[in-house]
């Protein structure tokens, strides 16, 4: 499947920052994933990123949606959204 990929900081995600995920966790680039309900806490693998768990969502994030955590909002700016190749994988396959 495709997967339509934006990113997020910390510095944009309004009144819902405190700092932690929806899974209680720190997010962390390089880790962490926003994405649709149904994919929460699942291994998410986006082509040429790499294996990412999906550690928080968001309302406005549909099926075929995910938004990379990244530490800077100029990178995160650049980065913009991209359409990836994406599959779930459990945690034993990578």
């Amino acid at each position: 499947m495709f997967m339509s990929v934006s990113a997020y900081t910390l510095n944009n995600c309004g009144q819902w920052c405190d700092g932690y995920t929806a899974t209680m966790t720190v997010p962390q680039e390089g880790r962490t994933v926003a994405c649709g309900k149904s994919y929460r806490n699942q291994h998410i693998y986006l082509e040429g990123i790499g294996v990412r768990k999906c550690e928080d969502v968001g309302g406005a994030i549909g099926t075929h949606n995910v938004d990379l955590f990244m530490d800077s909002r100029k990178d995160a700016l650049q980065w913009g959204r991209r359409d990836l190749r994406a599959f779930i994988v459990r945690e034993e396959e990578w």
